[in-house]
């Protein structure tokens, strides 16, 4: 007859628990801590007049569903961050500003405000089953980046995304990862260089 003392029942109890949160923490793929408060508009993509607005709860996520067939644009503010996620002045390849993972869904942002990574997934009826990147700043409003376009094909259209915030040095080693894949669409900072001028000369 085999005897287990209550220490022993102990330790045997608490390694598959130790275990299940190690293995959920590995495989869950995710990272950053979740952005409340950032406001997503889906405005058509030949105009300016939200369709729908969300603001990101405790998880980070909007989800957008029932969209007609059409073509949207998607708008974000993104809140500015405080401490180790706060932006600042990083030397990335080529002066990162944003990048899209085709194949991952996955969308980087370098901001004055943080460090930023969008998730995007429950896809229904779009073209092509993805996204497409663009980013620029709204002409009306600083603050608002028109960060992605997509294509409904058919009614009942959906798209969820989830907004997370990352350190400056998990930022830094996700991009160098990423840099060089094939899916990753990269857009740099361009950097425009003024000849300089002596005022002092006068033409001859």
């Amino acid at each position: 007859m085999h005897f287990v003392t209550l220490q022993q029942k102990t330790i045997i109890m608490t390694i598959p628990v130790f275990s299940k949160i190690s293995l959920l923490f590995f495989l869950s793929g995710k990272s950053g801590k979740p952005v409340c408060e950032a406001a997503v508009f889906l405005e058509p993509e030949e105009g300016d007049v939200p369709v729908a607005f969300q603001l990101t709860g405790k998880s980070g996520k909007a989800t957008f569903n029932h969209l007609d067939k059409g073509a949207y644009k998607i708008v974000l503010t993104l809140p500015d961050q405080v401490e180790k996620h706060a932006g600042e002045n990083l030397s990335l390849p080529g002066d990162f500003q944003f990048g899209y993972h085709n194949a991952k869904k996955k969308y980087f942002i370098r901001e004055a405000g943080g460090f930023f990574m969008i998730r995007f997934s429950k896809f229904k009826n779009l073209a092509g089953s993805n996204i497409i990147p663009t980013f620029k700043t709204d002409d009306d409003n600083p603050f608002r980046r028109v960060m992605a376009k997509f294509e409904v094909e058919d009614n009942f259209g959906g798209i969820t995304m989830q907004i997370r915030v990352l350190s400056e040095k998990k930022f830094r080693k996700v991009i160098n990862k990423y840099k060089n894949d094939m899916k990753m669409t990269v857009v740099e900072n361009q950097i425009v260089t003024v000849p300089e001028t002596n005022e002092n000369v006068k033409p001859e």
